[in-house]
């Protein structure tokens, strides 16, 4: 996996920056985010391969911003009620926060399912 690029978007800088340093180690070219309105902006003027996205930003729902890539979405949240966790399913998948290292068994699992010859 090289050359893929990827949008992370969390409004806590430290999960940012820890999602980008394993994306980087599989090859992705990441860009960030702090909020919905700066990843809109984003994702109109470029092409994500991948966006990681929180469920729940400052400025509004991650569920309604992942309609705005045309891509793999993985959600990385610490919502516990059922209405908003269901919602992130059916829109990608669901990774619970804390974020560790198994995180990057998610990304390899859904990326490369997704974009597998």
């Amino acid at each position: 996996m090289t050359n893929k690029i990827a949008i992370v978007v969390d409004d806590d800088p430290f999960i940012r920056r820890y999602i980008k340093i394993m994306l980087k180690e599989l090859g992705f070219v990441v860009h960030e985010a702090c909020d919905r309105a700066s990843a809109e902006k984003m994702a109109a003027l470029m092409q994500f391969d991948l966006a990681i996205l929180d469920g729940i930003l400052p400025d509004g729902s991650g569920v309604a911003l992942a309609d705005k890539f045309d891509c793999q979405v993985i959600f990385v949240s610490g919502v516990t009620d059922q209405y908003n966790r269901q919602a992130m399913w059916q829109r990608g998948v669901l990774f619970q926060k804390p974020v560790d290292a198994s995180f990057l068994q998610c990304v390899r699992g859904v990326y490369n399912g997704v974009h597998a010859n």
